[in-house]
């Protein structure tokens, strides 16, 4: 019975290797660890018992500390839809702290990205209809919850096209790319959720410019 316990604990162990979320991580290292403490009362190790159930304990209060966490988080209507909307597969603490990073910032008459030129900062349409224009040419329009520079951001290379307010000035949450780097390196579920987000992000706009080719239509995303 003891070998079957221990070997259900190897299987948690080596399944935690797969996850992303850190709250997973940590409810799989102690249902690993809560399993070793099993097997150790059934063959009476002491150590064993005392080890795992310490490291029990204090995931325990990890995880618990992450939950209280999440229930005291309150966001914004905008936040919370910029949240469902863009970033879905992250969770609401990691959002709030992508979120913190970046700055509201209003662009009425300056360029929010110049074509040809290297650009330190990723920008996500709240509000306004920003033009994208390449080689001096219109080309598409961009709205709420679409990003700017991010192939820039993605790529490290100076930017691909123009990007300048509508009609209306544009509001935008920006981040410094290199801040922004450095959350990344650090948090493998904000890399994760970024980076879907990006993806999806350019892919829609993808699909907008070959259907529009197809139609003859202006491009609008």
């Amino acid at each position: 019975m003891a070998e079957i316990v221990l070997n259900i604990a190897f299987v948690f162990y080596v399944g935690s290797s797969w996850l992303r979320s850190d709250l997973w991580l940590r409810v799989v290292l102690m249902a690993s660890s809560a399993c070793s403490t099993v097997a150790g009362l059934l063959i009476g190790s002491p150590s064993m018992i005392a080890w795992n159930g310490a490291f029990v304990v204090l995931m325990g209060w990890r995880v618990g500390r992450v939950l209280l966490q999440r229930r005291s988080i309150e966001l914004s209507g905008e936040e919370a839809w910029i949240r469902s909307a863009v970033f879905p597969d992250l969770s609401p603490i990691d959002f709030v702290r992508l979120w913190e990073m970046g700055d509201d910032r209003v662009y009425e008459d300056e360029p929010l990205v110049v074509e040809g030129e290297a650009t330190e900062e990723l920008m996500l349409v709240l509000s306004g209809a920003p033009n994208v224009r390449r080689n001096g040419r219109p080309v598409a329009t961009l709205w709420s919850g679409q990003f700017a520079g991010e192939m820039a951001f993605a790529t490290l290379a100076p930017a691909n096209a123009t990007v300048v307010p509508g009609e209306k000035p544009v509001r935008c949450r920006v981040w410094s790319t290199t801040r922004l780097r450095g959350l990344v390196r650090t948090s493998p579920e904000i890399a994760a959720g970024l980076e879907q987000a990006i993806s999806v992000d350019l892919v829609g706009k993808l699909s907008s410019t070959d259907a529009a080719a197809e139609r003859r239509v202006p491009v609008r995303f």
